[in-house]
C-alpha cells in the first residue's frame, strides 16, 4: 500500500509517495485510471481533515486573462488526469485551481485519484530529486495517449526547494517555520496563476505535437530518455 513519506523538515515541502515497483501505465492504463478518478467536488466531498482549504481554494480561484486567453485557443479535447492528496500542500494550492480551469474549458475534463491508486503515475514521473510526488497531472488527448505531465509544483517553489533542501534538514523549529511561511506566502499571493500559466503552456505544447512535462525525471512508454 502506498503511503506518503515525510522526512525531517523536509516534510514541510515534500508530498512523496513511498517507493515500490512498478511499470510505466501504459495510454490504456491511464484512460481506465482515468475512468475510475473522481470529479473534484466529488473528491473533496470525501474529505476527512482538510476540506475546507480546498474549497475555499476552488471557491476564491480565477482564471487570469492571459492564462484564459490561451486556454481557449487551444484546439481540441483534452483530460487531466490528477494524483493527489488531501493533506499535502502542494495539492491543496495547486489542484482547486486546476479545477477552476477545468470548469471554465468547455473542452477540457479532469478526475482526480489518490496515491494508492495513481501509484505507477507518480513512479514513473518523478521530480528533479527523484521522487514520485503528488500532484502529479498527466495530460491525456483525446485518444486517451499521454501528452504531457505536470509535476508536484510551480518551478518557482521547486527552485525554491532544491536551493534549500539541504538546510532544510539542520534547520531549527524557528527556521523550518520561517522557511514554511516564505514558501505558504507565495502561494497565497500566486493564487494558481503560476500553476495555470504553467499546466496550460503543456497542454498547448501537446496539442502542437511536442509533449513536454515540468520535471526532468519523466519518461514516457517506451522511451527510456528523460523529457523536459
Amino acid at each position: 500500500m502506498n503511503k506518503l513519506v515525510f522526512i525531517g523538515g523536509l516534510a514541510l515541502f515534500t508530498c512523496a509517495i513511498a517507493r515500490a515497483s512498478a511499470g510505466m501505465a501504459s495510454g490504456g492504463d491511464l484512460e481506465t485510471l482515468y475512468e475510475s478518478g473522481e470529479d473534484f467536488d466529488t473528491y473533496v466531498e470525501w474529505m476527512i481533515e482538510e476540506d475546507d482549504i480546498w474549497k475555499r481554494n476552488r471557491a476564491e480561484a480565477t482564471i487570469p486573462a492571459d492564462v484564459e486567453f490561451a486556454a481557449r485557443r487551444i484546439p481540441g479535447q483534452w483530460r487531466l488526469l490528477i494524483v493527489s492528496e488531501e493533506l499535502c500542500l502542494d495539492a491543496q494550492n495547486t489542484v482547486p485551481y486546476i479545477a477552476a480551469l477545468a470548469d471554465s474549458m468547455p473542452r477540457l475534463e479532469l478526475r482526480v485519484v489518490d496515491s494508492n491508486k495513481g501509484r505507477e503515475v507518480t513512479e514513473s514521473r518523478r521530480t528533479p530529486d527523484d521522487r514520485g510526488a503528488t500532484p502529479t497531472v498527466v495530460i491525456l488527448d483525446e485518444n486517451g495517449a499521454d501528452a504531457g505531465c505536470w509535476i508536484e509544483r510551480p518551478a518557482a517553489l521547486t527552485t525554491f526547494y532544491m536551493q534549500n533542501k539541504l538546510t532544510l534538514g539542520d534547520a531549527d523549529a524557528a527556521g523550518r517555520e520561517r522557511l514554511k511561511a516564505d514558501y505558504t506566502d507565495w502561494y497565497e499571493r500566486d493564487a494558481g496563476a503560476t500553476t495555470l500559466r504553467e499546466v496550460v503552456a503543456l497542454i498547448d505544447a501537446a496539442a502542437r505535437g511536442a509533449r513536454g512535462c515540468s520535471a526532468p525525471k519523466t519518461k514516457t512508454a517506451g522511451d527510456d530518455t528523460a523529457a523536459n
